[in-house]
């Protein structure tokens, strides 16, 4: 476990992603601090490999995992002590990992014809994760289904009802997923480009 003091804000800066709060995610037992929560990032090492970091609330890096590329949105669900980062769009990667270092990280991958947009949502009981996806080749945002656990399956997909998703979101006090569809066509042949801003459409579905 490498340990440094980092500066918040450079942290930030140089992640490219909003850290997310993993509160309780890391016992004193386990990360030898006393604080009683950790945050995850997406960073950039100096020498320019990419790893999702730990860090707690005063700055400290805990830990990091290697990451293929770019990493962007951090998931996670507090029961199972489960977190998911996930490739930079158009990216086709994603990371499970555990943040109380119980269980070895996991490396999976959406298929072939779709890439992530960055983001997802665990079901509430933990077992199935809900990713936002690119079917590129039709133009068409659907939302990936995976069964989590020491391996990582996907189980199904469906739309998300709209062009570009990025953001998702389970709503548990109504049961309903929600789902920002940004309205950008992107494929991976063009990188990051944006395929039709004269006709996008944007809108949120639940």
């Amino acid at each position: 476990m490498s340990r440094s003091v980092l500066d918040r804000r450079k942290f930030v800066i140089g992640s490219g992603a909003t850290i997310v709060s993993l509160s309780s995610a890391l016992s004193p037992s386990t990360a030898e601090i006393s604080s009683p929560a950790c945050y995850a990032a997406a960073l950039r090492h100096r020498n320019g490999t990419y790893a999702v970091g730990l860090l707690d609330e005063a700055g400290q890096l805990l830990d990091t995992h290697a990451l293929p590329a770019r990493g962007h949105g951090v998931t996670f669900h507090r029961k199972t002590q489960r977190a998911v980062i996930f490739a930079r769009r158009p990216g086709t990667f994603a990371l499970q990992f555990s943040p109380d270092n119980k269980t070895a990280p996991v490396l999976f991958a959406c298929p072939p014809d779709r890439h992530f947009y960055g983001h997802g949502s665990f079901s509430p009981d933990g077992q199935l994760l809900f990713t936002t996806e690119n079917h590129f080749d039709a133009a068409a945002g659907m939302i990936g289904v995976y069964r989590m656990g020491q391996t990582v399956n996907r189980i199904g997909e469906f739309p998300s009802y709209g062009v570009g998703p990025h953001d998702i979101y389970y709503d548990a006090w109504r049961g309903l997923l929600c789902i920002a569809n940004g309205g950008i066509e992107t494929h991976p042949d063009f990188g990051r480009a944006k395929l039709n801003l004269d006709r996008m459409q944007s809108n949120i579905a639940f």
